[in-house]
């Protein structure tokens, strides 16, 4: 439900009704659909990483999740980002 609302908020920030719904569980539900029908038409890595702070470190390496606007350079999505919006202008 936090990722349901905090993409209608995206929306609202942005001076746009959210297309599907202004309801969070509704909106979710579609986001998952997505999510697992994008996941499944590939193959998957999968890994198991441990130690002290992994979490912390491993979300540090991946980058926020808005990648134009939270994912520093550096960062896996930061790095992707740059790199599509600019094969995007050629």
């Amino acid at each position: 439900m936090k990722t349901g609302t905090k993409s209608i908020k995206s929306y609202t920030d942005k001076g746009l009704k959210h297309p599907l719904s202004d309801d969070p569980i509704v909106v979710m539900a579609d986001i998952m659909k997505k999510l697992v029908r994008y996941i499944s038409s590939g193959p998957v890595v999968a890994m198991v990483w441990q130690g002290a702070h992994t979490v912390e470190i491993v979300r540090k390496l991946v980058g926020g999740t808005e990648p134009l606007a939270a994912a520093d350079i550096g960062t896996i999505r930061g790095d992707f980002a740059l790199r599509f919006l600019s094969h995007e202008r050629c």
